[in-house]
């Protein structure tokens, strides 16, 4: 069957893939120096539960609350990409390089990436703010390129247990590796972050899945 991300191919704006570059766009090895990411609870959709600690993310099949199914709940505290069943680093990325590790699990859809906050989106209001998004992601076993206008389905490979996602913000440039194999997967073109703050940014949907955070 068709994967359906909840409200991500509904969004009208945001950073196009125009192409998806296999080779990197001159990528040249796997970044080291990865740092910890902590997930910020008042961020997470209603429908996820983060760890006490911010160190992990899973979704929630026990909790329901009131709309129309995975997707339809803004969070119930601050600002965050609020339609999709995801969760904000609570750290933003304003200059510089970083990279972080992600152990994802088998089971469920994920995605994962960064976030922008657009400017002039009403951010102060909680859950009204709207997001770029880089990202990409896994759903009933194909892997896609998500962004907050469209998906771009990708080349077929294997899931990896392990992912990093390395930022250049200078450059624009949003790269996913397989961490085990320390292979690229795939880049995202030169995007603008417009001097704004950016996020590292995890959807989780559906039963089992999982997303931790790696020290």
């Amino acid at each position: 069957g068709s994967c359906v991300w909840p409200h991500l191919e509904t969004k009208v704006f945001g950073f196009v893939a125009k192409s998806l570059s296999k080779g990197g766009g001159g990528i040249h090895g796997i970044p080291s120096g990865a740092v910890t990411v902590t997930l910020d609870p008042s961020t997470a959709h209603p429908r996820l539960l983060v760890a006490p600690d911010g160190s992990s993310v899973s979704w929630e099949s026990a909790r329901d609350p009131p709309g129309d199914g995975p997707g339809t709940d803004a969070p119930a505290d601050g600002p965050g990409p609020g339609t999709d069943p995801s969760v904000l680093g609570r750290e933003g990325v304003t200059a510089g390089r970083r990279c972080w590790d992600v152990q994802v699990a088998p089971a469920g859809s994920w995605a994962l990436g960064v976030a922008r906050e657009t400017p002039g989106s009403g951010g102060e209001t909680p859950g009204s703010a709207e997001w770029e998004l880089w990202s990409m992601g896994l759903c009933q076993g194909e892997f896609w390129a998500l962004t907050s206008l469209e998906r771009i389905p990708l080349f077929p490979i294997r899931a990896p247990r392990r992912v990093r996602v390395a930022l250049d913000y200078e450059r624009g440039q949003v790269a996913f590796f397989d961490a085990d194999k320390r292979s690229l997967i795939f880049a995202f073109p030169a995007a603008s972050f417009k001097g704004q703050s950016v996020h590292p940014w995890f959807l989780v949907w559906g039963e089992g899945s999982r997303i931790t955070l790696c020290p």
